[in-house]
């Protein structure tokens, strides 16, 4: 749930910055906004947690991709005739 509410808040920023037609104010408003949001602890170990989770399913995969090479072995001459 709290990462559908970031995409949504990422992407409502998103719009309101591209959409802005009322001149710089606005954006250094959501600038300073996004910067006390991202400054808060509860925030950061979120991002800490995502990162560590992306990096520990990375390496899964890389691990993965690396005990099967015979798997890869060939298998781009089949998909060209």
């Amino acid at each position: 749930m709290k990462k559908l509410m970031f995409l949504f808040l990422l992407g409502v920023g998103a719009g309101f910055v591209l959409g802005s037609r009322a001149g710089r104010a606005p954006c250094e408003q959501l600038d300073a906004k996004i910067r006390r949001v991202a400054g808060r602890p509860d925030v950061r170990n979120a991002a800490l947690q995502a990162r560590a989770a992306a990096q520990q399913t990375a390496q899964q995969i890389v691990g993965k991709v690396s005990d099967s090479p015979s798997a890869v072995k060939g298998g781009s001459s089949t998909l060209i005739s």
